[in-house]
């Protein structure tokens, strides 16, 4: 499906559009990913922040410092407390990371990858045929999962 999409918290008082296509969508394995979810992983959609627009409601927010050592901005709705997005504080960058199931239809966003891999959960089964990565993605590494994404969703 291609863009635009849409998307929100569980309740529907936060809402959202993205008007261009993502730059890349993974699961990370790392334990505020795993937290934040409730399950063995998370699952990310980076996408431009020139594209993304909340249309309806105000989000609360929370610090955190993720595994890499970076601190993250949390969006949630303070109604349901779902997490809708996030960003990375103190740090000029030109995207925003959505969670995938906040999108309305999120089949056609399909994860290329997963990070943090040495943190999966033991009886997690990888994709070998995805990207895999053990910690943090370096630029090279995320640029080539943009790349892949790119290339597998017919986007680049």
């Amino acid at each position: 499906m291609p863009a635009p999409y849409a998307g929100g918290c569980q309740c529907g008082e936060l809402r959202f559009n993205l008007t261009a296509e993502p730059l890349t969508a993974y699961r990370c394995h790392c334990s505020e990913c795993r937290r934040h979810s409730g399950s063995a992983f998370g699952t990310s959609v980076i996408v431009p922040r020139r594209a993304f627009s909340l249309i309806q409601g105000r989000p609360r927010s929370w610090d955190r410092t993720a595994d890499s050592g970076g601190v993250n901005e949390s969006h949630f709705c303070a109604n349901c407390g779902t997490r809708v997005y996030g960003e990375r504080k103190n740090v000029e960058v030109d995207f925003v990371v959505l969670r995938h199931g906040s999108f309305d239809d999120p089949s056609s966003i399909k994860p290329i990858g997963d990070i943090w891999t040495k943190r999966a959960l033991p009886w997690v089964v990888m994709d070998q045929d995805l990207i895999q990565i053990e910690s943090q993605p370096t630029p090279t590494e995320m640029s080539a999962m943009v790349e892949r994404f790119q290339a597998v969703s017919g986007t680049g």
